[in-house]
């Protein structure tokens, strides 16, 4: 069944509890997003995109917009074609009755524009109402009133015990006063300024500074909820300097621009102490970041700076990770072509002229590379698909420090260590140990490292 009313009343149970603030305005700004996408999105017989479509586009949309990777949404190294939104895993935190009416919405002819806006706004939703509760938690154990105004020290601490609560992977790991005190004095001065500047931001919002001094002092608890939904939605380029950090660190010992770093060289930089690079080589391979085609191994840096080792579990919902760069210019594409496809010409035309964070243009795209994208189109009348897997691998190709290589067809994807361990049945939860790698190297009057 498929009648406008049915799916009237769909939206209507997905948007009835929605808080303050997301109205329709909000919705259509969700559209205006996500359109480009969906226009470029393969389509079914009625016009529509289906399930798998649906939830590769808003896994998209939430790492575009806040740099969230969400339980039910995130790729399990499968590609946008063959996957299918986990309901097993939206069930953990995503309320019975929404996961219903969800399920009937993909049970209907495929999902328009503004049901995955609505879809979106959602999830966002939900993430925030965790937010306010974590906030409210917070409250209670500093016996602080949540129906009037507390004065700037208080706000200040609540905010930063926040911060430390985001951080060590929500509530979880910090139970106890004493927990949050310890996690708060490992706050840095950048992340205390960049709260601090947060604070202020919503409070000049809110009306809630002094207008004659610009003192912004106390916060209501109302306040206090915008400032924690803007840390988790402002998180990502604030992270993104660690990320940039960890990217050009790695390219420090890359080999002749190939976006891979020799294993030897990773286990250096993790000896140095700059990073940790301690994951073990099946660890690595597992996650898709290990190349073993030339014979020795390496790490391929896009993979790893965006596997799983590297995000923040800040939520029981979401983590935040390091932006895969190539979804920016996959965007780009989606906004040029507005179709899922293209000729040959049309696409290189268009990516010799796209930069990105280590290719200047324009250039002129390697014989072999133009090759292999009229190969890929001959198999298919004549047409490039842009979501496929072998554009994706041909995407690596042309940009290997920003576009990951599509993992294996045995890698497991993103996983933690521990997960890992479990799966594996293994005794160490792939890390190797600072002594073992040690072991593994020597280290020169000149701070160079060798393999022994």
């Amino acid at each position: 069944m498929n009648t406008p009313q049915m799916r009237k009343t769909l939206l209507q149970e997905l948007t009835s509890n929605f808080r303050r603030g997301h109205d329709e305005d909000h919705i259509h700004s969700l559209e205006e997003a996500l359109q480009p996408m969906y226009v470029a999105l393969p389509k079914n017989e009625h016009g529509s995109i289906g399930h798998a479509e649906a939830r590769y586009a808003m896994h998209r949309l939430f790492v575009s917009l806040h740099g969230w990777t969400i339980a039910g949404l995130e790729p399990e190294g499968a590609s946008a074609e063959d996957s299918s939104m986990s309901t097993e895993s939206l069930m953990r935190w995503m309320p019975t009755y929404l996961v219903d009416a969800i399920e009937k919405l993909f049970g209907t002819h495929g999902v328009s524009l503004h049901e995955l806006a609505v879809l979106a706004a959602t999830f966002e939703d939900l993430i925030h109402r965790e937010a306010i509760g974590r906030l409210e938690e917070l409250y209670d154990m500093l016996s602080l009133p949540t129906d009037g105004y507390i004065q700037a020290s208080d706000s200040a601490k609540v905010i930063q015990y926040y911060m430390a609560m985001y951080t060590s992977g929500g509530n979880t790991t910090v139970r106890t006063v004493k927990d949050i005190e310890q996690r708060k004095a490992g706050l840095d001065k950048n992340t205390i300024k960049w709260l601090q500047a947060i604070r202020r931001d919503v409070m000049q919002k809110e009306s809630q500074c002094d207008a004659a001094s610009g003192e912004c002092d106390k916060l209501d608890f109302p306040g206090a909820t915008r400032v924690v939904e803007e840390i988790g939605e402002r998180y990502m380029p604030f992270n993104d300097g660690l990320c940039k950090d960890l990217k050009s660190t790695l390219l420090r010992g890359e080999n002749a621009s190939s976006g891979l770093v020799p294993l030897p060289d990773f286990y250096a930089e993790g000896v140095k102490g700059s990073w940790n690079f301690s994951e073990t080589a099946d660890y690595l391979r597992d996650l898709g970041a290990l190349d073993e085609s030339a014979g020795g191994r390496s790490v391929i840096v896009p993979n790893y700076v965006s596997s799983r080792p590297n995000c923040l579990t800040a939520s029981t919902i979401y983590m935040v990770c390091c932006r895969n760069e190539c979804e920016d210019l996959l965007a780009h594409l989606e906004q040029e072509l507005a179709t899922s496809s293209a000729v040959p010409s049309r696409v290189v035309e268009l990516i010799e002229s796209l930069p990105s964070d280590t290719t200047t243009v324009p250039r002129k795209l390697p014989e072999h590379l133009v090759a292999t994208l009229s190969k890929m189109a001959s198999e298919n009348d004549g047409w490039v698909s842009i979501h496929s897997r072998k554009f994706a691998e041909w995407m690596h190709q042309a940009y290997p420090r920003e576009c990951p290589r599509p993992n294996n067809q045995g890698a497991i994807g993103p996983q933690t260590p521990d997960e890992w361990m479990q799966d594996n049945g293994k005794p160490s939860a792939g890390i190797v140990a600072k002594v073992e790698m040690e072991k593994l190297t020597v280290i020169t009057a000149e701070n160079d490292v060798v393999m022994v």
